[in-house]
Formats: structure tokens, C-alpha cells, sequence
């Protein structure tokens, strides 16, 4: 018989073809490892283009609010020609302070108060120890004036109703707020005893704020705190109620209208009216719908 070699392949030829199909395959094993990382970054950079987007709309929405509510910086250099001294004298009392403090300048004017008393005072004069002295303000001798602003007045306040509902201990106001100053002052109740003074010479310049006047009158058993309690807890149903609602969709006026007068059936109609025309001139509303703790957090609700 006679071989047939038409279909016979030389060793060499299959060897080396062997070989080829070996590299190629490594080559293709390397290609999909090489897919799989970049298919895993893909999705991370996806994933955090998302959170991008979405804090891009956030600062967005913030900032068309701040552009609805934000008010121009006031010119506070018109209030020299009402100030005795003039320009020099303006510069003298404004220079380096924020806005918040020139507002106590010219209430101080106006008032008839001496702004140099007023501005230049670094220290107040201790009550002494008696039994008629609040016990976060019992002191001798000079305590430092720091002249605290509203921020950190409503910080202190917001702090102590917080303290003050999380306490399982029943002390008298004055006693629970002088614990509170301790608890955030490391125990120092030298400096809880200065964190007082101050917070109490805030509350009488900044006593036209609603919510630090309120707190200064119950802080003084001039009102009970009660009037806290049941301010809270209207609120906290407000709020409870518009997150219900709004779960149906947009939160109108008329079903805010319709919200407040559940809350309140004893409040005239002319009242509702007045409570929509501020909740509307406010524009978006969702800051109504902000969970309240339960007792921080009031100068925003």
C-alpha cells in the first residue's frame, strides 16, 4: 500500500502553530483581566459622577435660595452722618466688626446708650453668691466679656433645650443650665460661670429675636416652660403632618392652609392668612419639611 500524505501536517509546522495558540491565548486571558479592572473602575467612576450630580443640584438649589432670600450687603457708611464724630468716629466704632455687631452699635444709639460704654466694656461685674443670684451666674469679682453674637447665642440656646429634654435629672432652670455650661465646657465651671454671663448679656441685646427673648423670659420665671414644651410639639405635628402630606405631591398653599388650621382650630382665619402670605413670600417650602429633633435646631423652623 502506498501513504497518503495530502493531509499530513509537518511536526514543526504543528509545533510552532501550537506555540502561537498558547501566546494568543494568554494574550486573550490578559485582555479580559485587563476588561474586568476597567469595567470595575468604570462603575466606580459612574457611581461617583452620580454623587457629583447630585450634590451639583444640591449647591444648585441652595444657591437659587439664597438668590430668592439673600439680602445686599447693608452701606453701614451712611450711618456716620448720625453718628456724634462723624466719619472718624463711624470708623472707630465699626472697624473689623461683622454686621451683626454694628446692628448693636446703632440699637445702642438709638437707645441713647454710650457706644463707648457699650463697645470698649470687656468685663462684667460679678452678682456675687446670694440666694437671689441664678446659679449660672453666681460669680465675685470681673468675668469676661466676650460679646457673643446671635449664632452662638442660639447655639447655647439650642444646646441647653437639647440637655434639658435628654436629663433624667429634675433641676430647677437655673441649676440645669449652669450643668449644661459645665458638661460643655470640660467641667471648667469657671469658664461655665463666663459662658453664662455672656449667653445672659446676649439675651438682653438681642432680646428682639422671638425665640432668644422667649428662652430669656422663661430662664427668668417671667414665663413657664410650658410655653417651650407646647411650642415644640406644635411644630414637631406641623411638620409631621406636611411630610405626610407632601408623600401625596406638591405641598400648595391651600393644603398648607388646610394643615394649619388642624393644628390650630382656634386661630382666626385672618391669622392662617398671615402665616400663608410668610410661608409663600419664602418660596420653596421644603425647608418645612426638615425633621425636628427634639429640642435642638428652632432659629430654622
Amino acid at each position: 500500500m502506498l501513504a497518503d500524505y495530502g493531509d499530513v501536517v509537518p511536526r514543526r509546522e504543528l509545533e510552532m502553530l501550537e506555540a502561537s495558540c498558547k501566546n494568543l491565548e494568554t494574550e486573550l486571558e490578559v485582555v479580559k483581566n485587563d476588561r474586568t479592572a476597567l469595567m470595575g473602575e468604570h462603575n466606580v467612576l459612574q457611581a461617583l459622577y452620580k454623587q457629583v450630580v447630585n450634590e451639583r443640584d444640591k449647591l444648585s438649589q441652595e444657591m437659587n435660595q439664597l438668590k430668592r432670600s439673600a439680602t445686599p450687603r447693608p452701606q453701614w457708611d451712611r450711618c456716620a452722618q448720625y453718628i456724634d464724630g462723624g466719619q472718624d468716629k463711624w470708623n472707630e466704632l465699626s472697624n473689623g466688626k461683622s454686621s451683626d455687631q454694628v446692628v448693636d452699635v446703632l440699637l445702642a444709639e438709638i437707645a441713647g446708650v454710650s457706644i463707648d460704654e457699650l463697645i470698649k466694656s470687656d468685663v462684667f461685674d460679678g452678682k456675687g453668691v446670694g440666694p437671689e443670684v441664678p446659679r449660672y451666674l453666681k460669680a465675685t469679682g470681673q468675668v469676661r466679656n466676650r460679646r457673643i453674637g446671635r449664632g452662638e447665642a442660639n447655639r447655647l440656646i439650642n444646646g441647653f433645650w437639647q440637655y434639658r429634654t435628654d436629663s433624667t435629672d429634675v433641676l430647677p432652670l437655673d441649676e440645669c443650665l449652669f450643668s449644661y455650661l459645665v458638661s460643655i465646657n470640660n467641667g471648667d465651671e469657671t469658664m461655665a460661670i463666663e459662658e453664662g454671663y455672656n449667653l445672659e448679656d446676649a439675651c438682653t441685646r438681642l432680646d428682639y429675636e422671638p425665640l432668644i427673648h422667649l428662652f430669656h423670659q422663661i430662664i427668668s420665671d417671667e414665663v413657664d416652660e410650658k410655653v417651650f414644651r407646647y411650642w415644640m410639639q406644635i411644630q414637631a405635628t406641623l411638620t409631621a403632618a406636611l411630610e405626610q402630606e407632601s408623600q401625596k405631591g406638591l405641598v400648595t398653599t391651600t393644603v398648607l392652609g388646610q394643615v394649619l388650621q388642624a393644628i390650630l382650630p382656634s386661630k382666626p382665619s385672618d391669622h392662617i392668612k398671615v402665616l400663608l402670605g410668610v410661608a409663600s413670600s419664602q418660596g420653596d417650602l421644603s425647608h418645612l419639611l426638615k425633621p425636628v429633633s427634639k429640642a435642638a435646631g428652632i432659629e430654622n423652623h
